[in-house]
């Protein structure tokens, strides 16, 4: 047994992410009805009973409130009726729904035309800034049209016992004290055109989602408001201009567009909505709606009208929303947000929560209501949602005002913590608690953008000619320039003042004292994690810098790497020295006159990390281990030879790595592998499990869809077996795979996402190119063949060697990105996703590699996302693959029952 250990290069994990650091860690969503939480009836005792039938209530409008309420009051034991004019009608409606809707009301995903992950907000300058890099994996905004899930709701509604009228609501007389409301309407019972019938409806009450123009609400005199006119037109674009907007949605903001709102192009099943809207100068919509079309003329080039339409939208709340027993909902109440306009999700959610407050006012039907009871609903729901509606109030106040308004805005909008905040906040609707130290930021940044203040941004250029690719300021100097006033007055000649007194200003910003804290790759041995927080002492100013060659802090997910404004130490993984880096930036101000000390920062042992079966091919593992000890990192280089030495190289170790075991040559079946590395796998787990079981453990060794099966059988019988633990590295599919499509459609390979599910072996490895990120057009045989360029890779690498060799170099690039991966797990990184080999319930099989999650306890979640939505051809082979992979599982197990586990 042999070890060496290596350092962990950040050139292995271009680093860098759509790391999301959200707030609050959201919930899973559930489309289990059964979730919801059951209605407490709580009313008063003197309320009459309703004697012979059960409490009746109509529903007038049949779009998302009206649907969601009679829903739920039909469900609540309420005789609902529920009355539409258009059971086909296409409202105008850019169709966003926010991801926690999916799971509130159960909502079925075909419904689901699109799930945009990117957005691209454009300003009207034409600078175009993606947002979208916060996302999780299964984070999406849903796009739907408003036809099929009116339809849907309304349907549902039917199937729980509503009556649904297809009808014109005309007017209500109204009750007296008790008295019933008369509802007239003439029902069309699914005729097109015609008079119709004139009918009237006897109700306890009502309430009215009939929309902005709603008849209910002129009924009760709930007063006039502003209202905005929405202009949409669907346009069928060529399929491969399509291809661009597959889950991409566009706003378009200024004065052209909208002097108080945004243009926008929505992706839709198969086909773009393209459209705008305006409060202020409706007799111009017809205008802005074509400087919309011509801001995104290239893209939609070709593109065919399918539909126009227009509808008024409400600008803010209406004066009265409740008059007796009858109550508003939605558009009719007024509830749409300003600034994004979003009405679909608050529609739904006022029509449940109104329907609520009746079933529960009533006790299921069996009581009479009043308006005390609705009032519930109305006092929950400006507690609910009454700061969301005023923040976005203030902010189309400030920044729609004007042009460079809107420039600031959509700069605001590129930055990291901003897009978090806003999508956590959209997405699960709920006003997240911000992180005080990046809320100054993003105020300090908001008020320069607001104000005009680009005064360090020549400056900034000038120092960062080496990366042309990014003019953003960084941070730590810009807080400087605004909250001292020192620099106002010659902002330029006092910033340099203030880099001249900084060591190495002639090439760079400011130079960090901080050791990179590598995070170490040992090689059949122990090794040190470099990553200790040493405090800045606050008595005396610290050197900064942001490296000169990425100014930008790089985090990887594993999967794809994007970009973020941040102080950065050497490595590709963030340790608290950078933070602590950051804030001692600004006391810089306070001691202008004192002499810069650079406090280095000594590297800590943190990590250790074992990796079993270091130099088969090498032999002199001591030659080896010294002459990686010589490279110039925080780490510690260890070797270890043979079984005796084996216990030892296993001391306090946090991650395992097992390589151990005979390559693949020419010739070499599976099962030629497996009757060798089988019982070499066996021997090292159990070893592992007695020297230090909480360890994550890292199976290389092939064939993995039988050694993983092995080593879980040999945890167990040890006592001490945790699946979230022990991972098969399945994770050079994944690198083969973004690498050939990458080469097959001309992409930057640091964009390229493929997750590969399943095994690690032949046709058990399924790569999901439809799933590819971004979106890639392939034809029929280039999926095949890639398909099988992927499954078959090793066998590519292993005839080019012509029997000398197996995919050793790329097996390790692969291997250290994973152990990387989980270093940064275990330090505390929230957003870690690789694909690995591990026991999962995705499919009926006990072992499948899919994306996983990590985090300090290892495996956090499966992600289930990859297998929905699969073509045709994907989920052939997934079937295809299953009696293969369940074989392998099956004999790996059967060879560890078999075997006696050493005590």
């Amino acid at each position: 047994m042999a070890s060496i250990a290596l350092k962990s290069f950040i050139g292995l994990r271009q680093a860098s992410s759509e790391k999301p650091h959200f707030t609050i860690q959201a919930k899973p969503i559930s489309l289990n009805p059964s979730n919801h939480r059951r209605l407490q009836v709580n009313a008063a005792k003197t309320s009459p009973k309703v004697t012979g039938r059960n409490l009746r209530v109509a529903v007038v409008g049949g779009g998302p409130a009206g649907g969601a309420a009679a829903e739920t009051l039909a469900k609540g034991g309420i005789e609902t009726f529920l009355i539409e004019r258009k059971m086909d009608n296409c409202k105008p409606c850019g169709g966003a729904i926010p991801l926690c809707m999916v799971g509130e009301f159960d909502l079925p995903l075909d419904i689901i035309d699109r799930r945009v992950t990117k957005m691209k907000m454009i300003s009207p300058s034409n600078v175009a800034v993606d947002i979208g890099q916060t996302l999780k994996p299964h984070e999406y905004i849903g796009m739907v049209r408003r036809e099929v899930l009116d339809q849907y709701l309304r349907n549902r509604a039917s199937e729980n016992g509503a009556t649904v009228i297809n009808g014109l609501f005309l007017k209500m007389e109204p009750g007296d004290g008790e008295a019933p409301y008369v509802l007239h309407y003439t029902e069309y019972d699914g005729k097109v055109g015609g008079a119709g019938v004139k009918k009237s409806l006897e109700v306890d009450a009502v309430i009215g989602a009939d929309g902005a123009n709603s008849r209910v609400a002129k009924s009760i005199d709930a007063g006039d408001y502003e209202y905005a006119i929405a202009f949409q037109e669907r346009i069928k674009i060529p399929d491969d201009k399509m291809v661009y907007y597959e889950n991409l949605a566009e706003m378009y903001v200024g004065d052209d567009v909208s002097p108080d709102f945004y243009g926008w192009v929505f992706p839709k099943c198969d086909h773009v909505a393209v459209g705008t809207g305006t409060v202020t100068h409706k007799g111009d919509i017809k205008k802005f709606q074509l400087a919309t079309r011509n801001r995104a003329k290239d893209k939609i080039l070709g593109g065919k009208i399918l539909r126009v339409e227009a509808h008024p939208i409400p600008e803010h709340p209406r004066p009265r929303r409740l008059a007796g027993r009858v109550a508003l909902v939605g558009d009719a109440a007024g509830y749409v947000t300003k600034c994004s306009g979003e009405g679909i999700y608050f529609a739904a959610k006022s029509g449940r929560m109104c329907a609520e407050a009746i079933v529960e006012g009533s006790e299921n039907g069996k009581r009479m209501v009043n308006e005390a009871d609705l009032r519930k609903y109305l006092e929950k729901w400006d507690k609910t949602y009454w700061p969301t509606y005023k923040v976005l109030d203030v902010l189309q106040k400030v920044f729609y005002r004007s042009n460079p308004a809107r420039e600031a805005f959509v700069e605001m909008c590129a930055d990291e913590y901003v897009q978090k905040m806003t999508f956590d906040s959209y997405l699960y609707k709920r006003v997240v608690p911000g992180n005080p130290w990046e809320d100054l930021k993003l105020a300090v940044n908001t008020i320069g953008s607001l104000i005009g203040l680009r005064p360090i941004g020549g400056v900034f250029n000038e120092l960062h000619k080496q990366n042309p690719r990014r003019a953003k300021t960084p941070f730590s100097l810009s807080l400087l320039y605004i909250l001292s006033s020192q620099y106002f007055a010659s902002p330029n000649s006092r910033l340099r003042e203030l880099c001249s007194r900084w060591p190495s200003a002639s090439s760079r910003v400011c130079e960090m004292a901080a050791t990179s804290a590598a995070a170490i790759f040992s090689i059949g041995t122990t090794c040190s994690l470099g990553h200790k927080a040493v405090s800045f002492p606050q008595s005396k100013p610290c050197a900064l810098r942001f490296n000169s060659q990425n100014p930008l802090k790089s985090s990887f997910n594993g999967l794809k790497a994007t970009t973020s404004l941040a102080c950065e130490s050497e490595t590709s993984f963030l340790g608290k020295e950078t933070t602590a880096a950051l804030r001692a930036s600004f006391a810089l101000k306070a001691h202008k006159g004192a002499t810069v000390v650079q406090t280095p920062f000594q590297p800590q042992a943190s990590y250790k990390v074992a990796v079993l079966g270091a130099a088969g091919g090498i032999a002199n593992v001591k030659g080896v281990a010294a002459d990686l000890s010589h490279c110039n990192t925080p780490s510690q280089v260890l070797d270890f030879t043979g079984a005796s030495e084996l216990a030892n190289s296993l001391k306090g170790v946090d991650v395992v790595v097992i390589p151990a075991g005979v390559p693949r040559k020419p010739g070499m079946t599976r099962d030629d592998l497996f009757n060798i590395n089988a019982g070499i796998v066996k021997n090292l787990v159990e070893a592992v499990a007695d020297n230090c079981p909480e360890a994550f453990i890292h199976i290389i060794s092939n064939p993995v869809n039988s050694t993983v099966p092995i080593a879980a059988e040999v945890l167990k019988k040890k006592g001490v077996y945790n699946p979230k633990k022990l991972f098969g590295v399945t994770t050079l599919d994944v690198v083969r795979a973004n690498t050939f499509v990458a080469q097959k459609k001309n992409l930057k390979l640091i964009d390229v996402d493929v997750p590969v599910v399943g095994g690690h072996a032949g046709i058990t490895i399924l790569p999901l190119l439809s799933k590819t990120k971004p979106s890639v057009s392939l034809t029929d045989e280039e999926i095949e063949k890639l398909t099988v360029r992927i499954q078959n890779a090793g066998t590519e690498v292993v005839e080019a060697k012509a029997g000398a060799g197996s995919a050793t170099l790329s097996m390790a690039y692969a291997a250290a990105r994973f152990v990387e991966s989980s270093l940064r797990a275990l330090d505390g990184d929230g957003d870690v996703y690789e694909c690995s080999y591990v026991e999962s319930d995705l499919t009926e099989l006990p072992f499948f590699a899919s994306r996983v999650k990590l985090g300090r306890k290892g495996v956090e979640a499966l992600i289930p996302s990859d297998l929905q939505g699969l073509t045709e051809y994907e989920l052939k082979a997934l079937e295809a693959l299953k009696p293969e992979l369940k074989a392998s599982i099956e004999k790996g197990i059967a060879f560890a029952n078999k075997q006696a586990v050493t005590a």
